[in-house]
């Protein structure tokens, strides 16, 4: 099966990274809940993309074996042309070289070493390059982020959930409340990263897995 064009990988880098991270997996309404909790420091958190130029997709499998991940989700959005070749959407900066921007501000991760930021992010593309445009945060501390990937919507921010998405152009009866696999990441007040992963078996389930059951 072919996936996403582009991944978030978590490869060890100390020797102790075994012990520093927990995974368990509940099952809800039919759907397994995969949920992962992280020292980020103890891991080379990495963008990856697909290798194969023609295509621009290569799957999860694939991308996490060639790079040794021990952990790997998908990440960002992407579109696929009449020629089947699929390519970014969405806010992208990958090993600090912008690959793609967005002029709706939708929720994004940035990261570089220990820093971590959130908040609804548009771009502005500058010569052939782009500059970030945060609606709660300063620009500054964006640009220095080596890594940014844009998601949608926000969910919860400074621990308060939010239910309001239509500044990103996300609403009801849509993307939010319709069926879809879902990935979420976040930051707890230690530091460490959680991240959900929802599988959505489309042809099987019934149920949804709605972004109202990932904020909870």
């Amino acid at each position: 099966m072919k996936t996403l064009l582009l991944i978030l990988i978590f490869i060890a880098n100390l020797a102790t990274a075994s012990q520093d991270h927990s995974y368990h997996v509940q099952s809800r309404d039919a759907h397994l809940i995969h949920i992962i909790k992280l020292k980020p420091n103890h891991y080379d958190i990495a963008l990856v993309q697909a290798s194969d130029k023609n295509s621009g997709l290569e799957t999860l499998d694939n991308l996490a074996d060639k790079n040794k991940a021990t952990i790997a989700i998908n990440a960002g959005f992407f579109k696929i042309d009449n020629n089947g070749k699929a390519t970014a959407t969405g806010v992208l900066k990958r090993d600090g070289q912008w690959i793609s921007g967005s002029n709706i501000p939708r929720g994004a991760i940035g990261w570089r070493n220990n820093l971590t930021l959130f908040d609804n992010l548009a771009t502005l593309e500058k010569s052939n390059s782009y500059s970030a445009e945060p609606l709660n945060s300063a620009s500054a501390q964006w640009t220095k982020m080596t890594n940014i990937v844009g998601g949608c919507p926000l969910l919860v921010s400074k621990g308060k959930i939010i239910t309001d998405h239509t500044k990103e152009k996300s609403s009801k009866n849509g993307f939010i409340d319709s069926a879809h696999a879902r990935t979420a990441i976040g930051v707890t007040k230690d530091g460490h990263w959680i991240i959900v992963v929802a599988e959505q078996r489309y042809a099987i389930d019934e149920a949804i897995v709605s972004l109202d059951a990932l904020q909870a």
